[in-house]
């Protein structure tokens, strides 16, 4: 097990609902990723991360694709002169998904169940893996 995977363990295993995290490029390219118990995890029921139910082919997915929404906007925000865009929170009616730059050129993304998570405590699982990530790069 990589470092990197073992932050992204800790970051998903502390967080109520989360179902996994990947740690990505800004190309959308995986780095490494951790899956957890959850349904989308375990690929076996059609709850909260239904739409992701592939497991890690679509966590991998999910992160590139919302990672360049992340860097589209990181872009956007700059060129109109509106300052850094450092963490992306979105969310859906059965899951939420949490971005967070960990420098220009990497981010990391946490999926969370709806009806289980803990945005709070998602939100300071980020903060950790993020600053964990960057040193250990």
């Amino acid at each position: 097990m990589t470092i990197f995977r073992e932050i992204l363990e800790e970051a998903v295993c502390s967080v109520p609902g989360a179902q996994g995290a990947v740690f990505a490029d800004w190309e959308g390219e995986e780095v490494d990723h951790y899956l957890g118990d959850g349904d989308l995890a375990a690929n076996a029921t059609h709850d909260a991360a239904s739409e992701f139910e592939g497991g890690r082919t679509d966590m991998r997915i999910l992160a590139a694709h919302w990672g360049i929404v992340l860097f589209q906007t990181v872009r956007r925000f700059a060129s109109a002169g509106l300052g850094d865009v450092d963490e992306l929170t979105m969310c859906f009616s059965r899951f939420w998904v949490l971005l967070r730059r960990v420098t220009d050129h990497y981010y990391v993304v946490i999926l969370i169940d709806g009806d289980r998570g803990n945005l709070g405590k998602a939100i300071s699982a980020l903060d950790r893996a993020e600053k964990k990530l960057r040193e250990e790069m």
